[in-house]
């Protein structure tokens, strides 16, 4: 049964797509007063912020506090729950996220610019990774440098625990007691030298390097990039053997041979994954003579949107620097 009082739901950044060098991310979570994340200057748009959360959560309402004067033209919401015990741990360009909704930031340009704008948006959602994502600004005298800021990002709701997530993975007790007693071994993926991987791992990732070097050498950039992203892939699921192998061997010393054998399974899974990984398939040609160009293929997903509640309210704080010009929220 869901407590009665949203709680205010700990997280972090994995993923920004650029960040003034006197206004990072990190200035969202710091907490000295400041004009918290702007973006690059001229920097090129949509802009996109993505949120871990520390355990999965029930997300009921978001709420963004945009900058006075680096306004985004509209601001879309997308979120990510696992299906499965494995998609906990997925690498941050392998995540498909769905679109919730979006909003449209007034321009405050009866307001001279002196106040700032909250978006409160009820949601409802399981989510485990949330992503937001910022539109071309709304040009102003103020933001010669077209860019846009966010002052605050505050996310309410309910984490889960061992207890209470069965619901949401019926049958599935054994996956989840695996993922609550493992979790600081899996968050985050540690960098470790290809040298220090998986013998599978490290065999794989060093005939793709091979066909990698051939590309750069003759000057096929694009490719080189498509196969340099699977390269990085296999060194992602290196890391997750490596996380594995360590809980493993932790069973192993108290003699927990269930959990270890568990292990040895989910290890054989992603070796099996990486052994189906085949450049090849991306139809990539590795002999210059025959080499042709390759275009990117976009892919349209379709989303429903939320209809937004254009109800405007100025909302009054004192204990601020800046007071709350409107609120705006979508409805599920």
């Amino acid at each position: 049964m869901e407590p009665n009082i949203l709680k205010a739901l700990p997280y972090k950044f994995i993923k920004c797509s650029s960040e003034d060098p006197n206004h990072p991310l990190v200035s969202l979570i710091s907490k000295e007063q400041n004009e918290g994340w702007i973006s690059h200057p001229f920097c090129q748009y949509p802009q996109e912020i993505v949120i871990q959360f520390t355990k999965p959560i029930l997300l009921r309402r978001l709420n963004l506090i945009l900058h006075q004067t680096k306004i985004p033209s509209k601001i879309e919401i997308y979120y990510n729950f696992p299906h499965s015990y494995n998609d906990f741990y997925l690498d941050i360009n392998s995540i498909i996220f769905e679109k919730i909704g979006f909003v449209y930031p007034e321009s405050l340009y009866k307001t001279d610019y002196n106040l700032r704008e909250l978006k409160s948006m009820n949601i409802n959602e399981n989510v485990y990774f949330l992503k937001i994502v910022f539109e071309k600004c709304i040009y102003n005298i103020h933001n010669p440098f077209n860019q846009v800021g966010i002052a605050g990002i505050e996310c309410l709701g309910y984490e889960f625990t061992k207890e209470n997530i069965n619901f949401i993975f019926p049958n599935r007790e054994n996956e989840i007691e695996l993922y609550y007693d493992n979790l600081e071994y899996y968050i985050p993926i540690p960098n470790i030298p290809d040298e220090e991987l998986d013998d599978f791992c490290y065999v794989k990732i060093h005939q793709i390097k091979e066909q990698l070097d051939n590309l750069i050498n003759n000057e096929y950039y694009d490719n080189a990039k498509k196969v340099s992203e699977i390269i990085s892939r296999i060194r992602f699921l290196g890391g997750k053997i490596y996380n594995l192998n360590t809980i493993k061997k932790k069973a192993i010393e108290v003699e927990d041979y269930e959990k270890a054998g568990i292990m040895k399974k989910e290890i054989e899974k992603i070796r099996q994954i990486i052994d189906d990984i085949n450049i090849d398939n991306l139809g990539i040609n590795f002999f210059p003579q025959q080499f042709s160009h390759m275009e990117d293929v976009e892919v349209d997903n379709k989303y429903f949107n939320n209809d937004i509640n254009n109800n405007k309210k100025n909302i009054n704080n004192n204990n601020n620097e800046y007071s709350y010009y409107e609120k705006e929220e979508i409805d599920k």
